[in-house]
C-alpha cells in the first residue's frame, strides 16, 4: 500500500507549485483528479495482489494456524483502498494549506480507530480490529478530507466521487471478485499458482482501467507508446504533453 503512494506522492511538489500559480483554476482540479485517480489505480492493484495471494502466502510461510481467514483479508483489501483514498485527499488538501485541519483530522481519526479497535476487537478478535480501521475512516477522515478539499479549490464532492471513484467501481469490481476467487481457493492452490493467478488477474486489472490513463501526467514519451499500444487513446497525447 505504502508502496503505491510513492508515485502519486512524488507529484504534490508540482501542485504546490500551480497552487501558488494558478489557485481554483481548472488546471489545478485536472492535476488533483489526475494524483486521486492514481492513487485509486494503484490501490485497486494492491488489492487484487491482497485477494488472490495473501491466503496462500501466509498460509504457508508462517502457518495456517496464523492466518486470520478470508474475511480479515477482505477487511484488509478494503483497508488498502479506503487508506490510500484518505491519503490522496489528505496529502492534496495539505499541500493546498489546510495542514493544521488536516493534522486536526488526523489526531481525531486516530483515537476514534484506538476506541473502535478496543471495542469491537474485544468482540471479533483480528477481525475487530481490521474493521476498526474502515469505521473510522469512513466516519473522520474520509468526509472531512472530502469537505477540505472542496473549501480548498473549486471542485464540487460529486465531481470527486462521481467522475473518480464510481467509475473506478464499476471497472474494478468484477477484477476484485475474481481475485477473491482465486483466494478462496488457497487451500488448493500452492503459493507459485496463486502467485501467477494474482499476475493474471493484475495485468487484466490493468487493461480494465486503460479508460483511466489519459488523465494521468505521464511523460510523452510512456504516452506515445501507450497509444502505440492502443491502450490509451491517441487524442490523450496533446493534453499530457501539453500538460
Amino acid at each position: 500500500m505504502q508502496l503505491g503512494w510513492v508515485l502519486p506522492d512524488s507529484g504534490l511538489i508540482g501542485l504546490a507549485q500551480l497552487s501558488g500559480e494558478e489557485p481554483r483554476s481548472t488546471r489545478l482540479a485536472q492535476r488533483i483528479r489526475a494524483l486521486l485517480q492514481l492513487h485509486l489505480l494503484l490501490a485497486g492493484a494492491a488489492a487484487c495482489g491482497v485477494l488472490a495471494f495473501n491466503p496462500a502466502f501466509v498460509s504457508r510461510w508462517v502457518g495456517e494456524s496464523f492466518f486470520g481467514g478470508l474475511s480479515l483479508n477482505a477487511v484488509l483489501a478494503m483497508t488498502v483502498v479506503g487508506y490510500s483514498i484518505v491519503h490522496g485527499l489528505v496529502t492534496v488538501t495539505a499541500v493546498l494549506g489546510q495542514r493544521l485541519q488536516v493534522g486536526m483530522v488526523t489526531l481525531v481519526h486516530a483515537a476514534l480507530q484506538v476506541a473502535c479497535a478496543i471495542f469491537l476487537g474485544h468482540r471479533w478478535g483480528l477481525l475487530g480490529v481490521g474493521s476498526a480501521v474502515l469505521l473510522s475512516t469512513s466516519l473522520t477522515s474520509l468526509p472531512a478530507g472530502l469537505y477540505l478539499l472542496q473549501q480548498s479549490t473549486s471542485m464540487t464532492v460529486n465531481e470527486l466521487v462521481g467522475d473518480s471513484a464510481l467509475r473506478w467501481l464499476r471497472r474494478s469490481l468484477p477484477m476484485l471478485l475474481l481475485a477473491l476467487v482465486v483466494g478462496v481457493s488457497y487451500r488448493t492452490n500452492g503459493v507459485w499458482t496463486a502467485g501467477m493467478a494474482g499476475a493474471v488477474v493484475g495485468a487484466v486489472y490493468l487493461w480494465q482501467m486503460r479508460s483511466f490513463y489519459h488523465v494521468l501526467p505521464l511523460d510523452p514519451l510512456w504516452t506515445r507508446w501507450l497509444i502505440s499500444l492502443r491502450i490509451m487513446p491517441s487524442i490523450a497525447a496533446r493534453p499530457m504533453e501539453q500538460s
